[in-house]
């Protein structure tokens, strides 16, 4: 029995490890009606003139996600996420935004109210970024600001595994 149970714990960590190499990023894409919502919210509350509009998920965890964590508990809470993914692949999901916010790189919705796990300290959908401060979608993660949507947004998405 030790042994069926040491190979079965040996395929996970093999599975586990393959998944991490293989994976660019896991999310909550939006479906097409949401998604529609968002860029219409988005062109009509661009804070900037020069900006490429994204709006197109919520990160659950990106491939940088996957690295050595720090300690036993990001290593477990990572794990967790990849797992929870792995078991939700393709189940819709709704998800509710209450907040805006912008940095001079970037423009986000806050999600507030999801099921789904992230490996962002705040739960968020990139509706833009700034060309002219060469802002990237990760610069979402840095938003410190956000204000209150004047009424919640709610969307759906559906898990999603993008491979590299």
């Amino acid at each position: 029995m030790k042994r069926i149970i040491l190979l079965l714990l040996t395929l996970v960590l093999v599975a586990s490890s393959y998944a991490q190499r293989s994976i660019e990023y896991i999310a909550l894409e939006l479906d097409d009606a949401s998604r529609q919502l968002v860029i219409e919210y988005a062109e009509a509350h661009l804070p900037w003139a020069d900006a490429r509009v994204i709006a197109h998920h919520m990160t659950i965890v990106h491939h940088t996600g996957f690295r050595a964590a720090p300690d036993a508990t990001d290593l477990a809470e990572r794990d967790y996420v990849l797992a929870w993914a792995l078991a939700h692949e393709g189940q819709s999901f709704s998800l509710t935004a209450t907040e805006v916010g912008h940095s001079n790189k970037a423009f986000a919705l806050r999600i507030t109210d999801v099921l789904a796990p992230s490996r962002n300290r705040i739960k968020h959908i990139t509706l833009a970024t700034n060309n002219a401060t060469g802002g990237r979608a990760v610069d979402s993660n840095y938003i410190t600001h956000w204000e209150p949507l004047d009424a919640p947004l709610v969307l759906t998405g559906k898990v999603t595994i993008y491979y590299k």
